[in-house]
Protein backbone atom coordinates (compact mmCIF):
# COMPACT_ATOMS: atom_id res chain seq x y z
CA UNK A 1 0.00 0.00 0.00
CA UNK A 2 1.61 3.51 -1.13
CA UNK A 3 0.42 7.27 -0.36
CA UNK A 4 2.07 10.60 0.04
CA UNK A 5 3.95 12.30 2.67
CA UNK A 6 2.30 15.03 3.71
CA UNK A 7 4.05 18.52 5.04
CA UNK A 8 3.01 20.09 8.51
CA UNK A 9 2.17 23.27 6.80
CA UNK A 10 -1.15 24.96 6.09
CA UNK A 11 -0.11 24.33 2.09
CA UNK A 12 -2.45 22.41 0.14
CA UNK A 13 -0.12 19.40 0.63
CA UNK A 14 -0.97 19.80 4.55
CA UNK A 15 -4.66 20.44 3.94
CA UNK A 16 -4.56 16.92 1.87
CA UNK A 17 -3.84 15.14 5.18
CA UNK A 18 -6.97 14.19 6.68
CA UNK A 19 -8.45 12.82 3.57
CA UNK A 20 -5.14 10.98 3.17
CA UNK A 21 -5.60 9.49 6.74
CA UNK A 22 -8.93 8.78 6.46
CA UNK A 23 -8.72 7.00 3.58
CA UNK A 24 -6.01 4.94 5.60
CA UNK A 25 -8.49 3.80 7.52
CA UNK A 26 -11.09 2.84 5.22
CA UNK A 27 -7.78 0.79 3.64
CA UNK A 28 -7.56 -0.95 6.57
CA UNK A 29 -11.36 -2.23 5.93
CA UNK A 30 -10.01 -3.09 2.23
CA UNK A 31 -11.22 -0.05 0.55
CA UNK A 32 -9.41 1.84 -1.82
CA UNK A 33 -7.67 2.18 -5.28
CA UNK A 34 -6.39 -0.77 -6.67
CA UNK A 35 -5.32 1.14 -10.11
CA UNK A 36 -6.10 4.25 -11.52
CA UNK A 37 -8.07 6.94 -10.83
CA UNK A 38 -5.98 9.66 -10.91
CA UNK A 39 -7.10 13.03 -11.09
CA UNK A 40 -5.16 15.65 -13.71
CA UNK A 41 -6.30 19.32 -15.50
CA UNK A 42 -8.52 18.36 -18.42
CA UNK A 43 -6.69 16.68 -20.68
CA UNK A 44 -8.33 19.14 -23.70
CA UNK A 45 -7.14 22.08 -22.30
CA UNK A 46 -7.45 23.13 -18.80
CA UNK A 47 -10.73 24.77 -17.24
CA UNK A 48 -13.10 24.94 -14.51
CA UNK A 49 -13.05 21.04 -14.63
CA UNK A 50 -10.82 17.90 -13.74
CA UNK A 51 -10.54 14.64 -15.51
CA UNK A 52 -10.31 11.32 -13.52
CA UNK A 53 -8.85 8.74 -15.39
CA UNK A 54 -10.07 5.18 -15.77
CA UNK A 55 -9.47 2.77 -12.30
CA UNK A 56 -10.64 -0.15 -10.31
CA UNK A 57 -11.83 0.53 -6.38
CA UNK A 58 -13.27 -0.60 -3.73
CA UNK A 59 -15.42 1.65 -1.40
CA UNK A 60 -18.74 0.46 0.95
CA UNK A 61 -17.22 -2.73 0.82
CA UNK A 62 -18.29 -2.66 -3.11
CA UNK A 63 -15.66 -3.09 -6.29
CA UNK A 64 -16.57 -0.80 -8.95
CA UNK A 65 -14.65 0.50 -12.24
CA UNK A 66 -14.71 2.70 -14.97
CA UNK A 67 -12.84 1.07 -17.85
CA UNK A 68 -13.52 2.95 -21.31
CA UNK A 69 -12.20 6.68 -20.71
CA UNK A 70 -11.49 9.63 -18.47
CA UNK A 71 -14.21 10.89 -16.82
CA UNK A 72 -14.19 14.91 -16.82
CA UNK A 73 -15.97 16.66 -13.61
CA UNK A 74 -16.87 19.92 -13.24
CA UNK A 75 -15.37 22.46 -10.35
CA UNK A 76 -17.91 25.36 -9.42
CA UNK A 77 -16.91 28.41 -10.27
CA UNK A 78 -14.63 30.11 -7.60
CA UNK A 79 -15.24 32.68 -5.18
CA UNK A 80 -14.50 36.08 -5.89
CA UNK A 81 -12.22 36.88 -2.72
CA UNK A 82 -11.95 33.36 -0.85
CA UNK A 83 -9.90 30.35 -1.49
CA UNK A 84 -11.82 27.52 -1.28
CA UNK A 85 -10.77 23.01 -1.03
CA UNK A 86 -13.04 20.45 -2.96
CA UNK A 87 -12.46 16.79 -2.77
CA UNK A 88 -12.60 14.28 -5.57
CA UNK A 89 -14.02 10.96 -4.77
CA UNK A 90 -15.06 7.76 -6.05
CA UNK A 91 -18.29 6.30 -4.88
CA UNK A 92 -19.86 2.54 -4.24
CA UNK A 93 -22.42 3.00 -7.17
CA UNK A 94 -19.40 3.63 -9.86
CA UNK A 95 -19.70 7.38 -10.13
CA UNK A 96 -16.79 10.03 -9.47
CA UNK A 97 -17.73 12.70 -7.70
CA UNK A 98 -16.91 16.41 -6.64
CA UNK A 99 -17.74 17.64 -2.89
CA UNK A 100 -17.69 21.50 -3.59
CA UNK A 101 -15.63 23.04 -0.33
CA UNK A 102 -16.56 26.17 1.60
CA UNK A 103 -14.74 29.77 0.41
CA UNK A 104 -13.48 31.02 3.02
CA UNK A 105 -10.30 32.96 4.89
CA UNK A 106 -9.01 29.57 6.19
CA UNK A 107 -10.83 26.83 4.10
CA UNK A 108 -11.27 23.16 5.15
CA UNK A 109 -11.10 20.39 3.45
CA UNK A 110 -14.43 18.80 3.40
CA UNK A 111 -15.31 15.22 4.65
CA UNK A 112 -15.34 12.32 2.41
CA UNK A 113 -19.05 11.29 1.27
CA UNK A 114 -20.60 8.05 2.44
CA UNK A 115 -19.63 4.77 1.01
CA UNK A 116 -16.59 6.65 -1.10
CA UNK A 117 -12.61 6.64 -1.39
CA UNK A 118 -11.05 10.04 -1.46
CA UNK A 119 -8.88 10.46 -4.85
CA UNK A 120 -7.72 14.16 -4.72
CA UNK A 121 -7.65 17.51 -3.11
CA UNK A 122 -8.33 20.59 -5.77
CA UNK A 123 -7.58 23.92 -3.96
CA UNK A 124 -9.60 26.57 -5.81
CA UNK A 125 -8.24 30.02 -6.10
CA UNK A 126 -10.17 33.01 -5.35
CA UNK A 127 -11.35 34.37 -8.64
CA UNK A 128 -9.74 31.50 -10.83
CA UNK A 129 -10.96 30.51 -14.04
CA UNK A 130 -9.26 27.30 -14.30
CA UNK A 131 -7.74 24.14 -12.68
CA UNK A 132 -4.22 23.00 -13.16
CA UNK A 133 -2.33 20.10 -12.39
CA UNK A 134 -0.30 22.22 -9.64
CA UNK A 135 -3.48 22.74 -7.71
CA UNK A 136 -4.43 18.99 -7.90
CA UNK A 137 -3.06 17.01 -4.45
CA UNK A 138 -3.06 12.96 -4.94
CA UNK A 139 -4.53 11.48 -1.53
CA UNK A 140 -5.45 7.87 -2.84
CA UNK A 141 -4.37 4.67 -0.98
CA UNK A 142 -3.39 2.23 -3.24
CA UNK A 143 -4.33 -1.35 -2.20
CA UNK A 144 -2.11 -4.29 -3.34
CA UNK A 145 -2.95 -5.27 -6.85
CA UNK A 146 -2.74 -8.38 -7.75
CA UNK A 147 -4.26 -9.64 -4.45
CA UNK A 148 -7.07 -12.50 -3.91
CA UNK A 149 -10.46 -12.34 -2.78
CA UNK A 150 -12.28 -15.20 -2.08
CA UNK A 151 -15.38 -14.85 -3.58
CA UNK A 152 -17.08 -18.75 -3.20
CA UNK A 153 -15.69 -22.02 -1.75
CA UNK A 154 -17.55 -25.23 -1.38
CA UNK A 155 -16.18 -28.18 0.15
CA UNK A 156 -19.22 -30.00 -0.31
CA UNK A 157 -18.19 -32.95 -2.49
CA UNK A 158 -20.66 -33.22 -5.45
CA UNK A 159 -20.83 -36.48 -7.36
CA UNK A 160 -22.97 -37.66 -10.87
CA UNK A 161 -22.39 -40.90 -12.96
CA UNK A 162 -24.66 -39.19 -15.65
CA UNK A 163 -22.98 -37.68 -18.86
CA UNK A 164 -24.09 -33.81 -19.05
CA UNK A 165 -24.97 -32.93 -15.54
CA UNK A 166 -23.36 -29.53 -13.87
CA UNK A 167 -21.68 -30.09 -10.50
CA UNK A 168 -20.43 -27.58 -7.96
CA UNK A 169 -22.09 -24.36 -9.58
CA UNK A 170 -21.42 -20.97 -7.93
CA UNK A 171 -23.44 -17.69 -8.83
CA UNK A 172 -20.89 -14.81 -9.37
CA UNK A 173 -22.80 -11.32 -8.62
CA UNK A 174 -22.50 -8.91 -10.97
CA UNK A 175 -20.45 -6.92 -8.55
CA UNK A 176 -18.57 -10.27 -8.20
CA UNK A 177 -17.85 -10.01 -12.22
CA UNK A 178 -16.25 -6.70 -11.74
CA UNK A 179 -13.00 -7.94 -10.93
CA UNK A 180 -10.89 -7.91 -14.23
CA UNK A 181 -9.48 -11.71 -13.70
CA UNK A 182 -11.06 -14.28 -11.21
CA UNK A 183 -8.91 -17.22 -10.85
CA UNK A 184 -10.97 -20.76 -10.18
CA UNK A 185 -10.16 -24.35 -9.16
CA UNK A 186 -12.02 -27.20 -8.91
CA UNK A 187 -10.43 -30.53 -7.50
CA UNK A 188 -11.64 -33.77 -7.28
CA UNK A 189 -11.76 -37.55 -9.09
CA UNK A 190 -13.25 -39.46 -12.33
CA UNK A 191 -13.34 -43.46 -11.97
CA UNK A 192 -12.48 -44.69 -15.13
CA UNK A 193 -12.78 -47.96 -17.22
CA UNK A 194 -12.01 -48.10 -20.70
CA UNK A 195 -14.23 -45.08 -21.49
CA UNK A 196 -14.02 -41.68 -22.26
CA UNK A 197 -14.66 -38.82 -19.96
CA UNK A 198 -13.70 -35.39 -19.10
CA UNK A 199 -14.95 -32.71 -16.75
CA UNK A 200 -15.26 -29.34 -18.24
CA UNK A 201 -16.03 -25.73 -17.06
CA UNK A 202 -18.78 -23.54 -18.03
CA UNK A 203 -19.73 -19.69 -18.14
CA UNK A 204 -23.41 -20.22 -17.93
CA UNK A 205 -23.61 -22.18 -21.34
CA UNK A 206 -20.17 -21.51 -22.83
CA UNK A 207 -17.15 -23.91 -22.30
CA UNK A 208 -14.16 -22.07 -21.17
CA UNK A 209 -11.71 -25.02 -20.60
CA UNK A 210 -10.37 -25.07 -24.44
CA UNK A 211 -9.53 -21.31 -23.89
CA UNK A 212 -7.88 -21.01 -20.61
CA UNK A 213 -6.27 -24.69 -21.27
CA UNK A 214 -7.33 -26.21 -18.27
CA UNK A 215 -6.60 -30.44 -17.63
CA UNK A 216 -9.23 -32.06 -18.98
CA UNK A 217 -9.64 -35.70 -17.63
CA UNK A 218 -9.48 -37.75 -20.70
CA UNK A 219 -9.30 -41.32 -19.62
CA UNK A 220 -9.58 -43.95 -22.84
CA UNK A 221 -7.41 -46.70 -22.74
CA UNK A 222 -6.67 -46.78 -18.77
CA UNK A 223 -7.78 -49.66 -16.79
CA UNK A 224 -10.07 -49.27 -13.76
CA UNK A 225 -9.88 -46.70 -11.07
CA UNK A 226 -9.74 -43.17 -10.20
CA UNK A 227 -7.58 -40.74 -11.81
CA UNK A 228 -7.25 -37.06 -9.96
CA UNK A 229 -9.67 -34.00 -11.49
CA UNK A 230 -7.49 -30.92 -10.97
CA UNK A 231 -9.08 -27.71 -13.19
CA UNK A 232 -7.27 -24.49 -12.14
CA UNK A 233 -6.83 -21.54 -14.65
CA UNK A 234 -7.32 -17.65 -14.91
CA UNK A 235 -10.95 -15.92 -16.20
CA UNK A 236 -10.51 -12.79 -17.61
CA UNK A 237 -12.85 -10.40 -18.32
CA UNK A 238 -13.83 -9.29 -21.57
CA UNK A 239 -12.51 -12.92 -22.90
CA UNK A 240 -14.25 -15.46 -20.67
CA UNK A 241 -17.06 -12.86 -19.63
CA UNK A 242 -18.98 -10.05 -19.53
CA UNK A 243 -17.06 -7.28 -16.83
CA UNK A 244 -19.63 -6.11 -14.50
CA UNK A 245 -22.85 -8.99 -15.81
CA UNK A 246 -23.53 -11.82 -13.37
CA UNK A 247 -22.67 -15.42 -14.39
CA UNK A 248 -22.49 -19.13 -13.57
CA UNK A 249 -19.58 -21.10 -13.00
CA UNK A 250 -19.79 -24.58 -13.16
CA UNK A 251 -18.44 -27.98 -13.70
CA UNK A 252 -19.88 -30.61 -16.65
CA UNK A 253 -19.80 -34.02 -16.69
CA UNK A 254 -19.02 -35.07 -19.99
CA UNK A 255 -17.98 -37.63 -22.37
CA UNK A 256 -15.45 -37.28 -25.48
CA UNK A 257 -17.62 -38.53 -27.91
CA UNK A 258 -20.57 -40.46 -27.34
CA UNK A 259 -21.81 -40.41 -24.53
CA UNK A 260 -21.56 -43.93 -23.43
CA UNK A 261 -19.71 -45.76 -20.73
CA UNK A 262 -19.77 -42.37 -18.70
CA UNK A 263 -18.74 -43.37 -15.09
CA UNK A 264 -18.81 -41.06 -11.60
CA UNK A 265 -17.14 -37.75 -11.84
CA UNK A 266 -16.71 -36.44 -8.20
CA UNK A 267 -16.04 -32.85 -7.59
CA UNK A 268 -14.99 -32.14 -3.62
CA UNK A 269 -13.60 -28.68 -3.51
CA UNK A 270 -14.27 -25.55 -5.59
CA UNK A 271 -12.98 -22.17 -5.10
CA UNK A 272 -13.93 -18.48 -6.99
CA UNK A 273 -11.11 -15.65 -6.26
CA UNK A 274 -11.22 -11.99 -7.73
CA UNK A 275 -7.89 -11.05 -8.29
CA UNK A 276 -7.26 -7.15 -8.37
Amino acid sequence: MTGLTFDASDSLMGKGREAFFNNLVLAAQNNGVYSGCAVSEKGAGADMSVDVATGFWRAGNTANYVATAATNKAISAAHATLDRYDLVSAKSDGTFNVTTGTAASAPKVPSIPADSVALAVVFVEAAATSIADASITDVRVLLEENRLVVLHSSNTAESSSSAGTTLMAFTVTAEQAKYPRLLVTYSGEYEYSNNTGSAKVYVDTTEVGSAVNFGAVNNSGLVTGYHSVVLDFMLIAGTHYTRGTGFTLSVLHKTNGAYAGAKTLTIYHGVVCGVT
